[in-house]
C-alpha cells in the first residue's frame, strides 16, 4: 500500500503537497490512535456514498474521521489534534 500524507501545523496556509510514504499495512495500522480495535468515541456518519467513521480519543485530545471503501479498508483520513492536521489517502496495490 502506499499513503499520501500531509501534515501541517498552521492552519492560516493551504496544506502542503501530500507526499508518498511506502508503508506495510501491519505498519501504518500500529502506528494508528485506533491501532487496538478501540475508540473511547465512535459513530458512522451519515449520508450516501462511501461508510465514514467519526472516532474521538480525549484523553489523547485526538480526532479521526476515515472513509472505508467497499472492502472496508481505509481509504481517506483525517486526523486531528491540537496542533496538527494530518490528511491521508491509501492506495492499495491489490494482487490477484
Amino acid at each position: 500500500m502506499t499513503v499520501y500524507e500531509s501534515v501541517t501545523s498552521d492552519s492560516t496556509t493551504a496544506p502542503a503537497e501530500p507526499q508518498p510514504l511506502s508503508l506495510s499495512a501491519e505498519f501504518f495500522l500500529a502506528q494508528e490512535p485506533f491501532a487496538d480495535g478501540t475508540a473511547p468515541q465512535a459513530v458512522r456518519l451519515a449520508g450516501r456514498g462511501p461508510t465514514r467513521l467519526a472516532l474521538g480519543y480525549p484523553a489523547a485530545s485526538i480526532n479521526a474521521v476515515l472513509t472505508l471503501d467497499m472492502a472496508g479498508r481505509i481509504i481517506h483520513e483525517t486526523l486531528t489534534d491540537p496542533s496538527h492536521l494530518i490528511t491521508r489517502r491509501i492506495i492499495y496495490l491489490d494482487h490477484g
